[in-house]
């Protein structure tokens, strides 16, 4: 005799059976998540047919690069040597090309000067750039040159940075790109090889690390710039491949992409996070884009695992994974094709600047296949999911308190979901929080990504779940009230009110500019309301959980496979996050892999899970939350965040404080040597005239002790041995000395730099350290908000190896102006003209704070910082290449007085102060001494000797 059921029990599914199923089925799908994220071609040989790409051959070059021409950083000779071979290279192109009567190609070496007004991480500045050098490669097909009457095709042009960030040998950033346009170009021209369908420009950039300057310069000059139609960019975050495509401006890019490339990877997802502008990362992409800075529509494609060696010592060749490379080059080949085939068929799109503005909501799906749709028609489809959810009980009434009660169980479940995803973000959150202010470190599994995983998807997992525990004994007590017919009825209701929530926050990430995000929450939602309808039966069969199971694949595969992209790209992008707060990079990383689960289980998944642990609701409670807290735990301890393979990063500044040592003007001017501002065509006038020597500048720092610099022990000014050109042949001002020295160490994540002064020992513990100060970091700015870190003492300028033999300085070039401003006011503008001089190339940054109008850096004035004195300040990053002395000419135009009629000193103009960092990037003897007292697990990524001076005008 049967037993008989226990009184209420709704007998709705297998609990066991059910849960096997789920377990069985995440398996397979992560299973195959994971071999679609990490499945790479077969690389080809140095001996492949010459008509296709070959890893081994596009290596080639990146092994010259690398570790022949070695650091190609700009201001460097480096990358003077890497110019000459990407001219050798493409004019050995352009020779091969030679046999064929089907095509031309051309050469051209552009170098660019300018100045770019651009905002980075939400921050306005000014790049001033000189002597810049870009590389292109036109290969023009015979077929499409068209006639007078009837122009051909407008050219696709393709890019990459032959440049190198600094302390870097940039094997995947960017020379993985540039030998992958090497060898795409020769696959193209090697004798019986198919032709684009159009004019193709190969462009390698000779300066995108300084933010992309070189890009700016030959966009703004080229005279191929005109020319062309549309744009690839090639970018690299890390050597261990997975290229997608991240940004993009107008939709038929992306779909011709998609058509043309063999593996089609990419999600709306990134560009989404991109466009914010908060993270510390750009591209040349910008530079050409008509969303931003250019004229043109394309996409950037990047390969983006293993940024742990991204701008690191650790980025070179061996670390570039087996088959990264020639993923790229097949996908670029198709995709050139694929391009230019569109650009001959559909000239009129090309030019239409509101396709060029259209964007597309794209994804792929385990790089099979890429679906993509606009984001017009997107902004109508994101709301069908909640509209959807809302409509199921008006299709289908299949309770029994009629349709207020189906109303209901769907908005309890709508509210159970909400708190379901908002416990699931919140409690891992909370406990990377807490763990950071109790042991003091953070980012412990930075090393050991394993390690973030086993800590915050346990206890994500648990807040998911806790709102649905109670889920049979709501489902039996609403059968036992009759307010359902059965069990099934009330699960589909929860299922149902999952979609509800998920199609909410989609309709609203859609509304708020996040199409990407929103199709994630859309595709939740759709597969919830299925397995709404699918398993609303009274006791589904094993058919019914197939077809649930096979609808769910694409949905939940598509969020598993973005949401475990964006989680190891940040916890590897955390090296370099900022250092804003101590647990900030824990959080986050604790809030994506809250988010993780929630997108891989759908919402609606959670309730399954929660039915199947019925009758272990305080051992499943125990289990998560004891498994965080141990791993929690464990890696507080005992685990160290950084190895030798993924190193903190730490940025050292050898500062020099240059100012005029009173002491010595009086030595000189006992000896006759005397300084005044030169007027044009007479020193004399200018020494004698009483304006002259109140309107000259004057060097001023704080005193070296009052900051606790030592003072130099040893002259550190060698004689300039006179500069004719400079200030009028004055030359630098008697005196200018370095007043103080210091040893900046900084770093860019979510620890302090004391981690690694603690583990060097050797005395850095008890070494003094001085007040920061806004000089410490300056020389990199923008990203000098994102710092932090010490300052020690160290010692003067050396005398021996890179000799910095006349110390920059900052002068007047001619005497101030007054110039009308117009409009009838009777107000006057100041204009002063001045000179940076650098004796060899440099970075740096003129930081000028005071009223400032107008200067010759460009049209446009954008503020950059405002000072504690609620001063506005304008910020221009400087970097010249030519292996020279540089004379930086410029003027600055402040607002005067009442009158014009004042002459120079007309209107009681107010003055300026300006702060100049000068940064040289030689590996002198005092930074290598710094780096070497560090921890092995370290890693440099900003050298640099650095002069720094005030100047009040």
């Amino acid at each position: 005799m049967a037993t008989p059921r226990p009184r209420g029990h709704t007998g709705w599914a297998s609990k066991v059976l059910l849960g096997l199923g789920l377990l069985t089925y995440y398996c397979a799908v992560l299973a195959l998540v994971r071999y679609s994220l990490l499945w790479t071609p077969v690389p080809l040989g140095a001996d492949a047919p010459a008509t296709e790409f070959s890893e081994a051959r596009a290596m080639a070059h990146v092994v010259h690069l690398t570790k022949v021409v070695g650091d190609r950083q700009v201001s460097t000779p480096g990358l003077d040597t890497a110019t000459e071979y990407m001219l050798t290279q493409a004019r050995r192109l352009q020779a091969m090309a030679a046999s064929r009567a089907d095509v031309t190609v051309e050469v051209h070496r552009e170098t660019v000067s300018g100045e770019a007004g651009m905002d980075f991480v939400k921050i306005n500045l000014t790049n001033v750039y000189r002597g810049l050098d870009n590389v292109a490669l036109v290969i023009r097909p015979t077929a499409s040159a068209g006639s007078p009457g009837s122009p051909g095709p407008k050219a696709l042009l393709i890019s990459a940075h032959y440049d190198s960030a600094v302390c870097s040998r940039g094997a995947a950033d960017d020379a993985s790109q540039v030998g992958v346009m090497l060898e795409t170009a020769r696959s193209f021209l090697s004798p019986g090889a198919r032709l684009p369908s159009g004019p193709v420009i190969f462009l390698w950039t000779g300066g995108e690390e300084p933010l992309s300057v070189a890009a700016h310069g030959w966009a703004a000059s080229s005279d191929l710039y005109p020319t062309l139609g549309a744009f690839i960019n090639l970018e690299a975050m890390g050597g261990g491949g997975l290229p997608i495509v991240f940004q993009h401006t107008g939709a038929w890019t992306v779909e011709a992409w998609a058509r043309g490339v063999r593996v089609p990877r990419g999600t709306r997802v990134a560009q989404d996070i991109f466009d914010l502008n908060i993270l510390p990362a750009d591209s040349d992409y910008r530079m050409f884009s008509a969303r931003h800075y250019g004229t043109l529509p394309g996409i950037d494609v990047a390969f983006i695992w293993d940024s742990v060696a991204y701008h690191s010592y650790l980025d070179e060749p061996e670390r570039i994974r087996p088959g990264t490379v020639q993923e790229m080059g097949d996908n670029l080949i198709g995709a050139i094709h694929a391009f230019t085939e569109f650009m001959a068929a559909h000239p009129e799109v090309v030019n239409d600047q509101t396709e060029t503005m259209q964007q597309t909501n794209y994804f792929d799906v385990l790089g099979l296949t890429m679906i993509s749709y606009r984001d017009s028609l997107g902004h109508k489809l994101h709301n069908i999911p909640a509209l959807l959810s809302l409509s199921l009980p008006l299709l289908s009434l299949r309770g029994s308190g009629g349709l207020a009660a189906e109303y209901q169980r769907l908005f309890g479940g709508a509210a159970r979901a909400a708190l379901s995803l908002l416990l699931a973000v919140a409690l891992p959150a909370g406990l990377g929080a807490v763990r950071v202010a109790l042991s003091g470190v953070s980012l412990v599994w930075y090393s050991q990504q394993w390690l973030g995983h086993a800590m915050f998807i346990p206890i994500a997992l648990l807040g998911g779940l806790l709102p649905h525990l109670d889920v049979e004994a709501r489902m039996t007590h609403a059968v036992a009230t009759k307010r359902a017919r059965h069990g099934g009825v009330f699960m589909a209701s929860q299922l149902n009110g999952a979609a509800l929530t998920a199609g909410a926050i989609a309709a609203g990430l859609s509304a708020g500019g996040f199409p990407g995000n929103a199709f994630v929450f859309c595709s939740a939602s759709l597969i919830s309301s299925a397995l709404s309808l699918i398993l609303g039966s009274a006791k589904p069969s094993i058919g019914v959980l197939a077809a649930a199971a096979a609808v769910g694949v694409i949905p939940v595969s598509l969020g598993t496979t973005v949401v475990a992209v964006f989680v190891r790209v940040m916890m590897e992008r955390m090296g370099i996050g900022g250092n804003i707060h101590p647990a900030l990079g824990d959080v986050i990383v604790a809030v994506l892999c809250g988010v993780s689960v929630m997108a891989a289980t759908c919402g609606g998944v959670m309730v399954l899970v929660a039915y199947c642990l019925t009758g272990f609701r305080k051992r499943t409670i125990a289990i998560l939350l004891l498994s965080s807290l141990a791993f929690a735990a464990y890696g507080s301890l005992y685990v160290h965040p950084y190895a030798v393979t993924s190193p903190k990063r730490v940025l050292y500044c050898h500062i020099h404080t240059v100012g005029v040592d009173e002491a010595r003007v009086a030595d000189l001017a006992a000896a006759g040597v005397h300084h005044g501002r030169a007027v044009a065509g007479s020193h004399e006038a200018a020494a004698g005239s009483p304006a002259a020597a109140a309107e000259s500048p004057k060097a001023t720092a704080e005193s070296p002790e009052a900051v606790g610099e030592a003072r130099p022990a040893r002259s550190t000014l060698l004689p300039h041995g006179g500069l004719p050109s400079v200030c009028c042949g004055r030359g630098p001002p008697p005196g200018l000395s370095v007043l103080g020295s210091r040893m900046a160490l900084g770093s860019m994540d979510s620890n302090s730099v004391e981690i690694a002064l603690r583990a060097a020992g050797g005395g850095f513990e008890s070494e003094a350290r001085l007040a920061m100060s806004g000089r410490d970091f300056s020389s990199v700015y923008p990203v000098s908000g994102l710092m932090a870190g010490v300052s020690l003492a160290a010692p003067p300028p050396p005398l021996e190896g890179p000799v910095v033999t006349q110390l920059p300085f900052l002068c007047e070039a001619s005497p101030p102006e007054a110039r009308g401003r117009g409009g009838g006011d009777g107000g006057c503008a100041r204009r002063m003209h001045l000179q940076l001089y650098t004796e060899r190339p440099a970075w740096g940054i003129i930081n000028i704070t005071g009223p400032l109008s107008a200067w010759s850096f460009g049209t446009t004035l954008m503020p950059s910082l405002v000072d504690e004195g609620h001063r506005v300040q304008h910020v221009a990053r400087f970097m010249f290449q030519p292996q020279r002395p540089h004379l930086l000419d410029f003027w600055l135009e402040t607002e005067g007085g009442e009158g014009c009629e004042g002459g120079a000193g007309g209107g009681g103009a107010v003055g300026l102060h300006i702060e100049t960092s000068v940064s040289y990037l030689d590996q002198t003897a005092d930074l290598m001494a710094a780096k070497a007292r560090l921890p092995d697990w370290t890693s440099e990524i900003w050298l640099a000797t650095v002069y720094y001076a005030r100047w009040d005008f």
